[in-house]
């Protein structure tokens, strides 16, 4: 067994706890009432363990029809490592409440997306992804005036 599936083996026995975990975030869309389709919200989250990628966790608002959904996007050679290991995404309102979540095995594919959920034009949502005891989170996105806040909450296992 390489370093890498020793460690992450270690990590699935261990405790969660609030820590110095990566999550990073890049770039920013904010939907236009002109466009129709799938479009990218906010700043992504991303899994990470030590020098790692994972993978990384996007809100997707849908234009057309307002719903939005999760997205989270595997890193190919972590995925590889990680066959037997499921990632848990979900669309969360600001109170905490769920719109909409899914859980998907690394063997399944490259992608887990949650259903879509119909947007209260009125709410914030945030994205997040976890996998075994880390959690990456997008940044918050406020559909009623489109402002964005927060690089996501760092989070690790023990």
């Amino acid at each position: 067994m390489n370093t890498f599936k020793r460690r992450l083996a270690a990590v699935a026995a261990a405790t969660c706890l609030t820590a110095g975990f990566g999550v990073t975030a890049a770039g920013t869309a904010q939907a236009a009432a002109d466009d129709c389709g799938p479009l990218n919200i906010g700043k992504p989250g991303v899994l990470q363990m030590e020098q790692h990628h994972i993978g990384e966790v996007q809100q997707v608002y849908n234009t057309c029809d307002g719903t939005a959904r999760a997205h989270f996007t595997w890193d190919e050679a972590s995925r590889q490592a990680m066959l037997g290991f499921d990632v848990r995404v979900a669309l969360y309102r600001h109170n905490g409440t769920p719109a909409a979540s899914a859980t998907a095995f690394a063997r399944d594919g490259a992608v887990v997306d949650t259903p879509w959920a119909k947007i209260d034009r009125k709410e914030t949502y945030q994205v997040s992804a976890q996998l075994v005891c880390m959690i990456a989170y997008g940044s918050y996105h406020s559909y009623a005036d489109g402002a964005e806040w927060g690089d996501g909450r760092r989070a690790t296992c023990m």
